[in-house]
């Protein structure tokens, strides 16, 4: 009878296991997913916070464009004259220039009675009356007034009205305004949002025809249009939108979200419909999968190895119902066999790195249980903390233990069933200070009251350390890389200032390595001078002597700058690598440098890069398995442009059109400055296709630019494959050739 007691006793363990198990699982579960939505949610004030920071700032800078145009005695003369055509005319210039350097997209000039009088941006639209709550909170105070507002394209544009007032007399009213997509746009990409404006249909049934007509195919809900959006649609967006939960999980391709819906107003306090946010969690959602597959394997070994244990207890326990006496000794033994392999399984938590805490609920947090495991971290050993000769109160950074003991007091107030504390120092036995992470969940008495506070600490000192390098590596005036030789892994602040990128994947986007940006030249060390017998050029500066270690670069205003170089070993194949500015000590290298190889005026190759390293670049590819194309392009009417404008325009458009195609080209496609208005590119490609594609694609970004004082040009292209059989020379003269076809078929084409 014993025995089946035990028996029994065993698959009551056994099925404990599992239900704590799954417990465990599910509330790590619950308390994860709350913890990243709470995460997320962070993210949504502080883009309203930089959006409305970004507003107030913008109608300041308006504000000031309005003080100035209301001064201008001719603008005045020509209002009051009521001659439209006239007053376009000097408008247009002043809307023109506001328009291209700060995005300004509405200019009115608006009569007493609330009459358009004229539209710079939409000359032939007139003699409606306006009635937005902007306008008529201006006409009210007869003061300057501007707020966000809704407009008839049903996205939000920031609008400033002044009252004219000139000798005490009011002439009318001007408006400026800009659409605000672009900054919605930019803050949604660097806060990982998406943003969706839903606009109530009885906002949109009062809008004129043309309104209704483009909404009209747009995706809806029952109740609301979709106006404006930063991202692809949800499939389940109408629930999203009808639904009353406060948050919500949506997948959009590879892309994990959590959605926030707000109200949508302007500036009149009106209710328009909801603004949608999509905060990216998918990283946070991944490392959180991860961490939970790992539980449930621990689960699964523990549940395993109970199997393992009973069944030898079973297999002991049948060859004990044939003895006919079971003594009290051997019973006992058994027990503690027993208890000692449930040891054994606690004993898992004992092998990682993670300890485990059962603190008690009193005023020093007094410890009931920790892992064997902590002596590691905090050099106490266990029977130190479970003796009470060691509180952990005591073990808290004297500068942290006031932010903790505030965390460990809401929890208490508010009876929550888990917390995670923000990072702080703990001291060692040996006083070395080390920074911690700790997860706990709370566990409570019959009366709901916390009666313990049970969690695993982990050690993110190593973290800590590097952010602080990060930090220190950041104030050196030296560019600093950490690179394998191919790849960059890291830069400082200093190297993007220099290269004038926001941060190192922008910089990458374009080049693998800092290496690419050494200047070819006979003076300083660059990519040609890489021997064969070398793995790369981390490996040849190696080789050379300190004073050999000069490298030459471009910064982003194309002014040559000379580097010494020096190498530290990392770790593995890394190497930090730092460039200190020498270029006071090399003035006459840097001015043979760029007179040599740079055009002064646009900062791209000139021929005498070509003709020296030309034949170099094409033996590489060629090594390589890669071909080349050239595409031979000139800048239309260019003459016309010098002949009206003058020779200074003229050059601001070479340097314009030099910029455009820089950022349209990839890094190892070199752009040649050929003479005057005409310009090569030494693509790296083996099909014709490809070549047209990248041509195409140069022609439109230009078309499509606004340049200053002279508006729109456009350019004409030629390209050619090249035959490694036969000379550069004869492949740019057929490209010149087919420019000469797009010429003559017109002008803004291309031909291949």
């Amino acid at each position: 009878m014993k025995t089946i007691e035990n028996i029994n006793l065993y698959m009551q363990l056994f099925v404990g296991v599992i239900l704590l198990g799954s417990l465990g699982l599910v509330s790590n579960y619950y308390f994860q997913i709350r913890s990243i939505e709470r995460n997320a949610l962070f993210h949504i004030p502080k883009y309203e916070k930089r959006f409305d920071e970004y507003a107030n700032s913008e109608a300041k800078k308006i504000a000031s464009y309005l003080e100035l145009i209301k001064d201008r005695k001719e603008l005045q003369d020509l209002f009051k004259s009521g001659d439209r055509e006239k007053l376009y005319e000097a408008a247009k210039p002043i809307f023109d220039h506001l328009n291209a350097n700060d995005d300004v997209t509405h200019f009115y000039f608006i009569k007493p009675s609330a009459e358009a009088f004229l539209r710079v941006h939409d000359k032939d639209k007139h003699s409606d009356v306006i009635n937005r709550y902007s306008f008529l909170k201006a006409k009210e105070t007869l003061a300057p007034f501007h707020g966000l507002e809704f407009g008839l394209k049903k996205n939000y544009t920031l609008r400033v009205v002044q009252p004219w007032i000139v000798d005490g007399e009011l002439l009318g009213y001007l408006e400026l305004g800009k659409e605000v997509d672009k900054v919605i746009d930019s803050l949604s990409h660097e806060l990982g949002i998406e943003i969706y404006f839903a606009i109530n249909k009885s906002v949109i049934d009062d809008s004129p025809e043309f309104v209704r007509r483009r909404l009209k195919d747009v995706h809806k809900t029952h109740s609301q249009y979709v106006a404006y959006k930063t991202a692809a649609i949800p499939k389940n967006f109408d629930s999203l939108m009808n639904g009353e939960d406060e948050f919500s999980w949506v997948s959009l391709g590879e892309q994990t979200y959590i959605s926030h819906k707000n109200v949508l107003k302007d500036v009149s306090g009106d209710n328009l419909g909801f603004t949608l946010y999509l905060v990216n969690v998918t990283q946070q959602y991944a490392q959180f999968t991860s961490a939970l597959s790992r539980y449930g394997a621990i689960m699964a070994i523990a549940t395993f190895l109970t199997l393992e244990i009973g069944f030898l207890f079973a297999r002991k326990s049948r060859r004990k119902i044939n003895a006919t006496l079971i003594n009290l000794e051997q019973a006992k033994q058994k027990a503690e066999s027993l208890l000692n392999e449930q040891k054994n399984l606690l004993s898992l938590f004992d092998k990682g790195d993670s300890i485990l805490f059962k603190w008690n609920n009193d005023e020093l947090w007094s410890i009931e249980y920790v892992s064997d495991n902590v002596d590691k971290l905090f050099g106490y050993e266990k029977e130190e903390f479970l003796n009470n000769e060691v509180v952990y109160a005591s073990c808290v950074h004297k500068d942290d233990i006031a932010h903790v003991e505030e965390e460990v007091g809401d929890v208490i107030e508010n009876n929550l069933d888990f917390l995670k504390h923000d990072p702080y120092r703990v001291l060692t036995k040996s006083g070395e200070v080390k920074w911690i992470i700790d997860y706990t969940v709370t566990q409570k008495d019959a009366s709901g009251a916390i009666k313990y506070f049970i969690g695993y600490i982990i050690d993110i000192t190593q973290q800590k350390n590097k952010d602080k390098l990060q930090k220190f590596v950041d104030t050196q005036n030296s560019i600093v890389v950490l690179t394998d030789g191919k790849t960059l892994k890291f830069a400082n602040k200093t190297f993007l200032e220099f290269f004038g990128y926001e941060d190192l994947e922008r910089f990458k986007e374009r080049y693998n390595c800092i290496c690419e940006r050494f200047v070819e030249h006979g003076n300083f060390f660059h990519l040609g001078k890489v021997k064969e017998n070398e793995e790369n050029w981390i490996e040849s500066l190696l080789n050379l002597s300190g004073r050999q270690r000069v490298v030459s670069m471009l910064n982003e205003e194309s002014s040559a700058h000379a580097f010494s170089v020096s190498i530290n070993s990392y770790e593995k194949d890394d190497y930090v690598v730092t460039f200190t500015d020498v270029s006071d000590s090399m003035v006459e290298k840097l001015e043979l440098t760029k007179e040599a190889t740079i055009d002064a005026l646009t900062g791209l190759y000139n021929r005498v890069y070509f003709a020296k390293y030309v034949n170099k670049i094409l033996e590489k590819r060629h090594s390589r398995n890669v071909g080349s194309g050239v595409i031979f392009f000139d800048i239309d009417h260019f003459k016309k442009v010098n002949d009206a404008y003058g020779h200074d325009v003229g050059d601001y458009v070479l340097n314009k059109v030099a910029s455009l195609v820089k950022k349209h080209t990839r890094a190892h496609d070199k752009i040649i400055r050929w003479g005057g208005e005409e310009f090569i590119i030494i693509c790296e490609t083996n099909q014709k296709s490809a070549l047209k594609e990248m041509s195409e694609h140069l022609r439109e970004a230009i078309e499509d630019y606004h340049f200053k004082d002279v508006g729109a040009l456009t350019c004409s292209f030629g390209c050619a494959l090249h035959d490694e059989r036969r000379k550069i020379l004869d492949t740019i003269k057929e490209a010149d050739e087919k420019l000469y076809v797009a010429k003559n078929s017109g002008r803004n084409r291309v031909e291949c």
